[in-house]
């Protein structure tokens, strides 16, 4: 999608979005209005970074697409099983080291024991 149509339409879905945000969370409390301010200057920022060139975003043309060219050579020389390996490894590692995996599937315990504070030395 060309920048002149991408950007405006993006902004349009931004709005319709936030506004249900506003209107369903922020309005409800002090902490949620200051919080949606933040949000909406932050992203807004981030759409109009959008609509600058390259070079007034700090990348050179040249560098961009070493940078691109790079990551395409690096995928272009993996196999098909490497590329599914390394999904299927980040997967697995993602599932294992989540919270609610680690705790309520894997039974993880971070302290291994029970501490028993102050008891009779006879027990």
């Amino acid at each position: 999608i060309d920048k002149r149509i991408g950007i405006p339409l993006g902004f349009v879905f931004f709005y319709l979005s936030f506004n249900l945000i506003y209107q369903e969370y922020a309005k409800k409390s002090k902490l949620g209005k200051k919080l949606f301010t933040f949000l909406v200057i932050v992203w807004g920022l981030y759409g109009v970074a959008a609509m600058t060139d390259l070079k007034t975003k700090n990348i050179d043309l040249l560098d961009y697409n070493s940078i691109k060219s790079k990551f395409v050579n690096d995928f272009n020389k993996k196999t098909h099983l490497e590329i599914y390996n390394q999904i299927r490894d980040l997967t697995v590692w993602g599932f294992k080291t989540s919270k609610e995996i680690a705790l309520n599937v894997l039974k993880y315990n971070p302290i291994p024991g029970y501490q028993l504070g102050c008891i009779d030395i006879d027990k």
